[in-house]
């Protein structure tokens, strides 16, 4: 599939293409300055109304962000983390720095809100309600009374704060934190007790629940009362008597009138709502996986905003098909670009009925997408209109991975092993003898060879289109593995101690992380010498000599955490947790995509017809009719799919056997070295 450029540089950047979304936890407003808080992608800011957003992460090392509280005037801003702690900035989110001390526990850690009375600022957490006077330099636990330490949310109204609980309902304090009082009157359901959100608007208290709907207090908590229906509710915002509110699966709704009656606003937004803040005239909205909504007449119409690109890419995917290149986005759905990434993402989610992509696969024109609980979804044109093709997988509907082989498709799944179709995902049936371990994270198959990665049980390999398995794990020192992919012979693996190869069938692994300085391997590409790989905290690494060593390769990528690779046409493409895609030329790593028609130096090749249906032939010109030749077919992300070997003459007939719809790009090489590739369309 490539060829190198022998003396190329490195010296370009990764460009970041969207698509726009993601997961907005949270809203902050200073001024003219609004800060969105996002769950993977940190902090971004806008000075202009969200006209233009921009990310300010320098030095927030951890981008999974649930909280923020700005100073109302001033540049003093604070990031509460999951798992990271708490953040400070002091010029309006240029810089930060954590401020961590006394949060010293895992719980204590985890930052669920944040509110501010004068120069004290309050953080909740797993472990209670902290506080700091000197702008987090101390933090100091004020939780006596406090019977549910999973601090929700925080409200402040004068000198007093309020803290809705996880398990314990509402309390309040007076003296900044030193006692709590819960104040549960009126909030009887049973899911009353988790307190996602709250706000204030003089004695009225508005208050979120899980599956109790809002609920009002007009005597500063003393009494709850119904304000909606039951549903669950994530976030609330009071503006003078109009009052917004933020579900799970029901959108917005808003009250006019203090609570007194609810109207829903949802006409162009996604359902489900996380944040919800107001500037100006505008009112933003923050989704599940959806990204940025914003309304300029008081949420009766929504529009999306993609100027924030934090799409979940944990779990995001890419597959491609000709010029069309897929992005599967955790809590998204799917998107496509028609241009190689170079135009505008459109959802495609016609028919989608679950958003949560874990991984996505083509086969020929039909794309295949893996749910997190809604199984397998299939797409015959482009993601038009996609049906959901489960017959077979029973209960098995967490979709982890896909290999494409031929007319066979692989499927893996969580818990529930590997499963099988030959028919285009009509129907799956199960092949898991000898899979002792069925959490499978990774798949890679070629001829009869099928390989899967598990969850700390290594590898298992199957020689017989996954009708028996056995375990392959001499030499694996991680069991763990998240990645796979064949080039010939040869079968690489992705894994949290690094990168391994094995030249017989896994039987025997070889470490090959020389210069791989970050070992958290959660994708890889590979084909003839050149490797790919993507990790988690470390960014991209590229191999020109199979992994024997490395080179990091992250100029202009502001998010390290990379989950999938993609090559399509002359670009690779790679994505991010909370980052989006990024893309940027293979030439840039002295890789070039051979043309229809190639003149090197070596050789001249002509392949025709090209498109083909049945066959074609490939007519080489020069001094090599009568020397041993080998041919190499690969797919569009670099697997190898057909190898002709020891080929003499000067034509070479390619046939169309286990060649589904697509395009190919071939190697030729005589003596291991590359003169001359191209590439082909089956159609």
């Amino acid at each position: 599939m490539f060829s190198v450029l022998l003396g190329s540089s490195i010296n370009a950047q990764w460009q970041p293409i969207g698509p726009g979304g993601g997961i907005i936890k949270c809203f902050s407003l200073s001024g003219t300055s609004l800060y969105a808080g996002t769950f993977g992608g940190g902090v971004f800011l806008t000075t202009n109304n969200g006209t233009s957003w921009a990310p300010v992460n320098s030095g927030l090392t951890n981008l999974d962000v649930q909280a923020i509280a700005a100073t109302t005037s001033g540049t003093t801003v604070f990031a509460g983390t999951y798992n990271g702690g708490v953040f400070l900035s002091t010029n309006s989110g240029s810089s930060w720095n954590a401020v961590n001390t006394g949060l010293t526990t895992t719980a204590q850690l985890q930052i669920s809100s944040l509110a501010m009375i004068g120069t004290t600022i309050f953080a909740g957490t797993n472990d209670g309600v902290f506080v700091s006077s000197n702008n987090g330099g101390q933090w100091t636990a004020v939780s006596t009374g406090l019977t549910g330490l999973d601090v929700l949310s925080l409200a402040v109204s004068g000198p007093t704060i309020f803290a809705g609980t996880g398990s314990a309902g509402v309390f309040f304090s007076t003296n900044n934190g030193g006692l709590w009082t819960q104040i549960n009157n009126g909030l009887s359901c049973s899911g009353c007790k988790y307190v996602k959100a709250l706000a204030i608007s003089g004695s009225t208290i508005f208050a979120g629940t899980d599956g109790g709907g809002v609920y009002k207090s007009s005597d500063n908590g003393g009494t709850w009362a119904v304000s909606t229906p039951t549903i669950h509710t994530t976030s609330i915002a009071i503006y003078g008597s109009t009052v917004y509110a933020g579900f799970w699966g029901g959108g917005i709704a808003v009250s006019a009138n203090n609570g007194g009656l609810w109207n829903p606003i949802n006409n162009g937004i996604n359902s489900y709502v996380l944040s919800i803040i107001k500037s100006g005239s505008t009112l933003f909205a923050g989704t599940d996986g959806n990204g940025l909504y914003k309304s300029t007449d008081n949420g009766a119409n929504w529009t999306a905003d993609a100027g924030i690109t934090n799409t979940n890419a944990q779990s995001l995917s890419l597959a491609t098909s000709g010029t069309n290149v897929f992005a599967g986005i955790f809590g998204g759905g799917v998107f496509l670009s028609t241009s190689n990434g170079a135009g505008p993402w459109t959802p495609v989610n016609n028919g989608l009925s679950s958003p949560s992509i874990q991984v996505l696969a083509t086969s020929g024109t039909t794309v295949f997408a893996g749910t997190y609980s809604s199984g397998v979804f299939r797409s015959t044109n482009n993601g038009g209109l996609w049906e959901a093709v489960n017959t077979g997988l029973g209960t098995n509907l967490n979709i982890t991975s896909f290999a494409v082989n031929g007319t066979d498709i692989y499927t893996g799944t969580f818990s529930g092993g590997v499963f099988k179709s030959s028919n285009n995902g009509s129907d799956w049936t199960a092949v898991n003898t000898g899979l002792t371990n069925t959490t499978v994270l990774s798949l890679a198959a070629s001829g009869t060879k099928v390989y899967a990665g598990t969850y700390y049980g290594g590898v298992f390999f199957s020689n017989d289109n996954g009708s028996t398995w056995t375990q392959v794990n001499n030499g694996l020192a991680n069991l763990n593995v998240n990645a796979l992919t064949l080039s010939g012979e040869r079968v690489f693996a992705g894994t949290y101690g690094g990168a391994f190869s094995s030249a017989d069938n896994g039987s025997n692994w070889d470490t090959l992380n020389n210069g791989l300085t970050d070992h958290d391997v959660m994708s890889l590409l590979v084909s003839d010498s050149n490797i790919f790989a993507g990790t988690d905290g470390g960014g991209v690494f590229f191999s020109n000599d199979t992994g024997n060593t490395w080179t990091q390769s992250n100029t202009g990528l502001t998010n390290l955490s990379v989950y999938s690779t993609l090559i399509s046409g002359p670009s690779i493409f790679i994505g991010t947790k909370g980052g989006g895609v990024w893309k940027r030329p293979l030439s840039d790593f002295g890789i070039i995509i051979g043309t229809n028609e190639i003149n090197n130096t070596a050789a001249q090749v002509k392949i025709y017809p090209n498109p083909f249906r049945t066959s074609a032939t490939l007519e080489i010109q020069g001094n090599f009719g009568n020397e041993k030749m080998d041919l190499m077919v690969y797919n569009v992300v670099g697997q190898e799919v057909k190898r002709i070997k020891n080929i003499t003459g000067h034509a070479i007939t390619i046939d169309r056997i286990n060649l589904p719809e697509g395009i190919y790009f071939y190697n030729l090489t005589k003596d291991s070295k590359l003169i001359a590739t191209g590439k082909f369309i089956a159609e």
